[in-house]
C-alpha cells in the first residue's frame, strides 16, 4: 500500500480511537506532504513521503538531544513516541551488519581503495541503501571499511 494512503487509513483509526497524540503527528506529516505537493505541483511518490519522514524524524532526533541536555525529560519523552509513530512508515531500516555488508560489497563493485574515494563511496551507498538505514549510520561504517 503507498504510504499516503496507508496515512489516511490511519489517520481515521487514531481519530475513531481517540489517540489524539498519533492524530496530532498523522496530521502533521500529512500537512508537510501536502505543502511539499503543492510547492511542486505535483503528487509525491513513496520515495519523497519516505523522505520527508526521514527528515522529521532527524529533526526529532536534534530536539530530542537538545531537551536533554536541558533536563526536559517530559518533552524527550514526548518527541519520542512521535518518532516511534513516524518510524512505522519507513522501510525496515537495515541492521549495522547489513550496512557493513552493503557497504563492502559497493566498495569491491566500485574498486574503492582507500580514504580519497570517500565520497564515491557515499555517492553508492545513498543510492542503494536510501531509506533503509541512517545516513550517520553509513557515514561512520564507511569511514571505518576506508580507514
Amino acid at each position: 500500500m503507498e504510504i499516503k494512503a496507508q496515512l489516511d487509513t490511519d489517520i481515521i483509526a487514531a481519530m475513531k480511537g481517540r489517540e489524539k497524540e498519533k492524530l496530532a503527528v498523522l496530521r502533521f506529516l500529512k500537512s508537510k506532504i501536502k505543502s511539499k505537493e503543492i510547492d511542486t505541483r505535483k503528487d509525491l511518490t513513496n520515495d519523497e513521503v519516505i523522505q520527508i519522514i526521514t527528515s522529521s524524524i532527524k529533526q526529532l532526533d536534534d530536539s530530542m538531544e537538545q531537551y536533554q541536555k536541558a533536563g526536559r525529560d517530559e518533552l524527550v519523552k514526548k518527541d519520542r513516541a512521535e518518532k516511534e509513530c513516524l518510524l512505522g512508515y519507513l522501510p525496515v531500516q537495515l541492521s549495522e551488519e547489513e550496512v557493513r555488508t552493503a557497504l563492502k560489497g559497493i566498495i569491491e563493485e566500485e574498486g574503492i581503495s582507500g580514504q580519497k574515494e570517500f565520497g564515491k563511496l557515499m555517492k553508492g551507498a545513498t543510492a542503494k541503501l536510501k531509506g533503509k538505514a541512517d545516513g550517520r549510520i553509513i557515514n561512520q561504517i564507511a569511514r571505518e571499511l576506508l580507514a
